[in-house]
């Protein structure tokens, strides 16, 4: 299973605008498409407030690549697309990531938080991370939330680049969630151990869904 994630550069006057016409799309165009996923607002990370990302998940990058091809002949598609073009400054960008298994199904109600911190890993050490993940997963260390692992195989830092995604109700539930998390006794043993085999910490990303 992979999550794409493309986003969308807005300038800041228009978006208001923007998330009402992705909302819009979610309500007429993806039941015809058979698309599904999640919408947000970046509020901190490389763009604040001007980035709106859509998140999905298709079973391959087949899955996804016909998903796509679905929409040229799409008359629902077509008329949206052509309001949504008078607003989208530059072309899409697209981060493509392999959801580590067990994956789980991250929550797409409006107001919600994401939280996405990322490490970035040399190739040499890929197996004990995957490892390490596996048996943060085994303790099963959920951050009173969801917390969904994922390794990036398109973008900047394919393969190296691994992120945590928790959803919170709000950033103050996820920041007592991280503290209940640091105190229990199992985990400076396995933090010792990813940072052992982690370079660099990455970007911490904070998005809101709508």
């Amino acid at each position: 299973m992979i999550k794409v994630r493309t986003s969308y550069l807005v300038r800041i006057q228009d978006v208001g605008e923007a998330q009402r016409l992705l909302k819009e799309a979610r309500e007429t165009v993806w039941p015809v498409l058979g698309w599904r996923g999640r919408l947000q607002q970046m509020l901190h990370g490389r763009v604040q407030q001007s980035l709106l990302v859509w998140s999905s998940e298709w079973e391959s990058l087949a899955a996804w690549e016909a998903g796509l091809e679905s929409m040229k002949n799409c008359q629902e598609y077509i008329e949206w697309a052509r309001k949504w073009k008078q607003l989208q400054v530059y072309g899409g960008e697209t981060e493509v990531f392999r959801l580590i298994e067990p994956r789980i199904d991250l929550d797409s109600t409006p107001g919600k938080i994401e939280v996405r911190s990322s490490y970035m890993v040399p190739l040499s050490r890929l197996d004990r991370a995957l490892e390490l993940i596996e048996q943060d997963q085994r303790m099963n260390w959920q951050l009173k939330e969801a917390v969904q692992d994922e390794v990036m195989i398109l973008g900047s830092g394919a393969q190296s680049r691994f992120v945590f995604a928790s959803m919170s109700d709000s950033l103050t539930a996820y920041d007592q969630g991280i503290s209940s998390l640091v105190v229990r006794e199992d985990f400076p043993a396995w933090w010792r151990a990813w940072t052992e085999v982690v370079d660099l910490g990455g970007s911490r990303e904070i998005l809101r869904n709508f």
